[in-house]
């Protein structure tokens, strides 16, 4: 009797720790998809990532696009006193030092490719002409007060480059959404490639158990029939001895 119930209690034992380990198998499945799920690409936090990112973009002007820097030149042309003059030649001179902060970056950032030929290299030479002519003739023009010289500047260089500048822009953006969408595309596919791996080596761990507890209760059970037969075989010996 008593072997009987070890081996009642070795598969209950058995039974247990299978139970035990598929739930919290499951348990961390479930929180490995979750956190996936919650962190990929066009997730919860991705979205307000690039909701945040697209105010920004809606709102600032951007300092690689010098929308900003050639607006500025014709406000420029109506200011009427020195104090307001200098104050937007000024920031007409900031804005041209942080582009070509930024296009340093970008040359050090960008991979070789479509992208960046097309904002470092392609971008980059009507922006120096409109920068150039805005920094040695059209500002000491304006600080000089010729404003009919400066105003020509403004039509026959700035304002010539920048619709050849405004151009290439527009295919940078093309360019960048062409390739979030490939990269978008991309992460999603790695996403759900690991989840089913996820869930094969969850498969494959529960078969091993499986297997395992299935062994571990057949060598539980011959050890009790084997205890069983030897307290069988002892016991007619006792009784011989004792005749």
């Amino acid at each position: 009797m008593a072997p009987l119930l070890r081996n009642i209690r070795s598969q209950a034992k058995v039974t247990t720790f299978a139970a035990v380990f598929l739930l919290s198998f499951s348990l961390y499945g479930l929180y490995c998809i979750s956190t996936v799920n919650e962190v990929k690409v066009n997730g919860p936090i991705y979205q307000d990532i690039e909701r945040s990112q697209d105010v920004i973009a809606d709102v600032l002007p951007p300092p690689e696009y010098l929308v900003e820097t050639v607006l500025i030149a014709y406000q420029l042309l109506e200011a009427g006193d020195a104090a307001e003059i200098e104050r937007l030649s000024d920031r007409a001179e900031r804005l041209q030092s942080e582009y070509f902060i930024r296009h340093a970056y970008w040359e050090r950032a960008l991979p070789p490719g479509h992208l960046r030929s097309a904002l470092v290299d392609s971008s980059f030479p009507p922006a120096q002409r409109i920068l150039e002519a805005l920094d040695k003739r059209f500002l000491p023009a304006i600080r000089a007060g010729d404003k009919a010289a400066a105003r020509a500047v403004l039509d026959r260089e700035i304002r010539p480059e920048y619709q050849r500048h405004r151009e290439r822009i527009d295919a940078v953006v093309e360019q960048a959404k062409s390739q979030n969408k490939v990269a978008e595309a991309g992460a999603a596919m790695a996403v759900r490639s690991r989840t089913y791996g996820q869930v094969v080596i969850g498969l494959l761990l529960f078969a091993f158990l499986s297997l395992f507890s299935s062994y571990a209760i057949s060598e539980e059970r011959k050890s009790a029939e084997a205890a069983k037969e030897d307290s069988e075989d002892t016991i007619p010996s006792r009784a011989g001895t004792r005749g």
